[in-house]
């Protein structure tokens, strides 16, 4: 398992929503600990769709770098690859997450 990206210094890991988000939205700082993604009232990046799950994946900051978690089994694909429940991925600048309907890239961004 290759280690997380460091973040390099000014700059913050992010999400680019690439299809079925809002067109023109602008990429999602990840600064919580944790980040989830679903269709729940908890969930800060929103899935939609009457079958998504409530809380399908979440990526966390740790201080090498950030993880993303699959919290449903068969849900979520990292590069294409699905994910298990609960094993947790380093994630690398550029990664694609796949999440139900939901493309995503995952960045580093200077914020300010």
């Amino acid at each position: 398992v290759p280690a997380p990206a460091p973040q390099a210094a000014g700059r913050v890991g992010c999400v680019k929503i690439l299809m079925g988000g809002d067109p023109g939205e602008k990429p999602i700082p990840l600064t919580a600990f944790i980040t989830y993604i679903g269709k729940s009232s908890q969930a800060q990046i929103k899935l939609k769709g009457m079958f998504q799950p409530d809380l399908a994946a979440c990526v966390s900051k740790k201080p090498d770098g950030f993880y993303l978690t699959a919290l449903k089994d068969k849900t979520v694909k990292l590069n294409g690859n699905p994910l298990m429940d609960q094993a947790q991925v380093p994630l690398q600048e550029g990664d694609l997450i796949d999440v139900g309907p939901l493309k995503m890239a995952y960045i580093l961004m200077e914020l300010g």
